[in-house]
């Protein structure tokens, strides 16, 4: 018998149900490698090509005369050139003539240049931005990096893949173990069945490569459209499959080899199994022995007969475990998030605005905020219910003493807002800096109608009816809390239920005329913007003399009594964190209007109700843009809505990498199991001899997947919960959120590890044929 690929054909189609199920293990696997790389090569592809488009040359050439440009036009290896203008940074000069060169093979174009530069005694450079993408980075490494990265990616999928095929040849071998002795007996050389059991791995895992490769191309160009972003079929990724599967197959094998080479052709013919002897060790009772008895201590001597697989088992199962733990409680710290947000922020959860004042007129508001069609998108969001236009104010009192003087000193000293606004009081008290400004400003805030009863349920003395002088103050809220003396650190945030001022109802607050204030002020900018035409540009020289101005105008205001008085009529403790550090004020919109001298077009943003966290990604860009490009400010909710959606989508693609993960841990476990236990058979008859009945035996042999269990979620909650409180940690610095232990997660990650190593030890077992007679003389223990 000389055909090895037939006999090799042959015992595979034999056992069809296991030459499957190996195939479809190898093929997911490669099905998400390809994927990966396939998607991946097609977008450095498309950056490259993109690269190209901005900048299409491989080098520039600072050439000196026209010679040198034709001679090195005319070279075989240049694909195409053109004369341009280009800066060498190296001379300090603007060639003229400079020669831009494309390569026939553009991944040299750092040897030719530098061939180039010697030849022609001429200097030049090579386009960075495209030379990485063809391995041309230079000291930095960026590619050779990635490229180890994806090799590491792959021979990782390439383990798992080549490890179901290892545990199927196992069993293989152990069935076929007489057939083995049969061919040695007629002259098969030990090579040749070497040759026989590499031929059985090839197929099956050239077969599952094809097929992963198959279904994989239209599974990538799905994920493409989705992405908007067309996916071609590359070969690479292939040949890159190919290599590592079969590269790792080839060492795999010999142990498979092994086992059938190392066995006398007689005992093969006999079906004996010689299994490594071991010398009885007397042991006490352990803490199994105790506590399931003998079936216990028996399940646990049996594991530790091989620890490396035993620890293997634990290691795989308690690392999906820890996994599903850190997923669960990602998504409970973002719901978390969600929740207390909307707690803390109240009806409107998103909001941008910029305030108006005197040192941002209305027209600087309005050019700061987002444009309206970014307000009228965010608005079309399913989860938007509501949109309410902004008004608020800069306004300020006579006094500093009326204001920050007024603080509580449980605010003042705990809350950040706080005590910065009365370390500015202090300074302005102490005479050390004119801070009088910022330290009697206070934020009016206009409501419309349906807003303003709203108030009512925040209501804590007073009444929200009020007159023509008469303000809601914001009396208390939650505030962000001054966690160390030391302003320079960064700790976690965290919020507390604050006292901002000592204010009563009846109290009075004299405000400097707003309306004449602006109007001054404004004019004052004017005629400053004239005498600094010709100067350059100094922000802060600008900053500080608008304040000295305004200080100015607002004491001749005061000395010629235009300033009004205002009484609390109403104090509320808003849930919101509100719009700035001031102390808040909140007036009717007519109110608004007449104090502050602006009408209803002029507006300080916009606030929205939303309704559940479902967003759709293009309403989130919406929000990402208007956060990060626009000068407004906008509520912390849009930063933990952004994180939230971030967040989820980062689970869900770790939730298919440990599902895949898990399953063909599983398979291997499975495959590993059955095998164990076929060559434990000897084993079982002895204890049947004994007095050991089938029930029982497998009872004490099922305990050895409670203990992998127990050892596997073990690992797997201190692994779980280590990576849990460390995510949990680094939100702390963004939103203030407490730490809770995934309890549900723990009970379903040991419920689905216990089925999966019970099952796997459950179902080989049972369907194991127990013949004392026959399982008696194997040889084996």
């Amino acid at each position: 018998m000389k055909d090895y690929k037939m006999l090799a054909i042959y015992y595979l189609k034999h056992n069809k149900k296991r030459s499957i199920i190996t195939i479809m293990g190898v093929a997911i696997a490669v099905l998400v490698l390809f994927v990966l790389l396939n998607i991946a090569l097609d977008f450095f592809l498309d950056k490259r090509e993109e690269t190209r488009q901005q900048a299409d040359y491989d080098f520039v050439l600072y050439t000196e005369t026209e010679s040198q440009i034709q001679e090195i036009i005319g070279r075989e290896d240049v694909k195409s050139a053109y004369v341009g203008q280009a800066y060498d940074e190296v001379n300090d000069v603007l060639c003229e003539n400079a020669l831009y060169v494309n390569i026939t093979n553009p991944y040299k174009m750092s040897e030719t240049l530098k061939a180039m530069e010697e030849e022609y005694g001429i200097a030049g450079e090579i386009n960075i931005e495209l030379a990485m993408y063809y391995f041309n980075d230079g000291d930095d490494n960026m590619i050779f990096i990635l490229v180890m990265f994806v090799l590491l990616v792959a021979y990782i999928f390439a383990i798992f893949g080549v490890g179901i095929i290892r545990n199927s040849i196992q069993l293989f071998s152990i069935e076929q173990i007489k057939d083995y002795g049969i061919l040695r007996c007629i002259g098969a050389t030990k090579g040749q069945l070497r040759t026989f059991v590499y031929m059985m791995g090839a197929i099956l895992e050239i077969t599952g490569v094809i097929a992963g490769v198959i279904l994989g191309y239209p599974v990538s160009a799905i994920i493409g459209a989705v992405l908007h972003n067309a996916v071609s079929f590359h070969f690479l990724p292939v040949a890159l499959i190919l290599f590592v599967f079969l590269g790792d197959l080839f060492f795999v094998m010999q142990e498979s080899c092994k086992f059938v080479n190392n066995m006398t052709p007689i005992s093969a013919v006999r079906g004996e199994f010689r299994t490594k002897k071991e010398k009885l060790k007397v042991r006490g009772k352990g803490i199994m022995g105790r506590l399931l008895g003998v079936e216990g201590e028996y399940a646990y001597k049996s594991l530790m007969r091989n620890p490396g697989r035993f620890w293997k088992s634990v290691f795989a199962i308690g690392i999906g475990v820890a996994a599903f733990i850190a997923m669960m409680n990602g998504t409970t710290l973002a719901n978390s998030m969600l929740r207390d947000g909307k707690k803390r922020f109240g009806k409107y959860q998103i909001y941008f605005y910029n305030d108006v004042s005197v040192y941002s007129d209305a027209e600087d508001v309005a050019a700061g905020l987002p444009t309206m069609d970014m307000f009228e998108k965010i608005a079309e969001e399913d989860c938007i219910t509501e949109v309410k236009r902004i008004y608020l104010s800069q306004i300020y009192a006579t006094d500093p003493d009326q204001i920050v003087g007024r603080y509580t000193k449980e605010y003042s000293s705990k809350a950040m807002a706080g005590r910065g606004n009365k370390q500015i009081y202090d300074s302005y008290k102490n005479g050390k800096q004119n801070f009088e400004i910022p330290a009697s400003a206070i934020s009016l805030v206009g409501y419309d109608e349906e807003d303003f009863k709203d108030l009512e349920s925040y209501l804590v003395d007073g009444t929200i009816d009020v007159s023509d002088q008469g303000v809601v103050l914001v009396g208390a809220k939650e505030a962000e809390n001054m966690s160390s003396d030391d302003e320079t650190l960064i700790e976690p945030i965290t919020y507390s239920h604050y006292s901002i001022t000592d204010h009563k109802v009846g109290d009075t607050i004299d405000i400097v005329d707003t309306k004449k204030l602006m109007e001054r002020v404004k004019e004052w900018k004017e005629m400053a913007e004239k005498e600094q035409e010709d100067n350059a540009d100094n922000q802060s020289w600008e900053y500080d003399a608008l304040t000295e101005a305004v200080t100015e105008i607002r004491q001749e205001l005061i000395d010629a009594g235009e300033y009004k008085t205002y009484t609390i009529e109403g104090i509320v403790d808003i849930p919101e964190e509100g719009y700035s550090g001031n102390i808040e004020m909140i007036v009717p919109l007519t109110n608004y209007f007449a104090i502050t001298g602006l009408d209803e077009t002029e507006v300080s943003g916009m606030k929205f109700h939303m309704e559940g966290t479902r967003i759709s990604p293009q309403g989130l860009r919406w929000l990402e843009e208007a956060m990060w490009e626009c000068e407004a400010i906008s509520s912390l909710y849009v930063g933990i809505l952004y994180i939230f959606v971030t967040l989820r989508k980062i689970i869900f693609y770790v939730a298919l990498a440990v599902l895949f993960v898990v399953t063909l841990s599983g398979v291997n476990i499975v495959n590993t199991t059955a095998s164990n236990l076929y060559l434990r058979r000897k084993e079982f008859a002895q204890l049947r001899v004994i007095g050991l009945s089938k029930k029982r035996l497998i009872y004490t042999v099922m305990l050895e997947g409670i203990v992998t269990t127990i050892g596997a979620n073990i690992v797997g909650i201190v692994i779980g919960l280590g990576i849990s409180y460390y995510i949990h940690s680094i939100c702390r610095y963004v939103f203030a959120t407490e730490f809770v232990i995934p309890w549900l997660a723990m009970l379903i990650g040991f419920i689905a590890s216990a089925l999966l190593l019970c099952g796997a030890v459950y179902v080989p077992l049972s369907s194991l044929p127990m013949d004392m007679a026959q399982d008696l003389s194997t040889d084996g223990d």
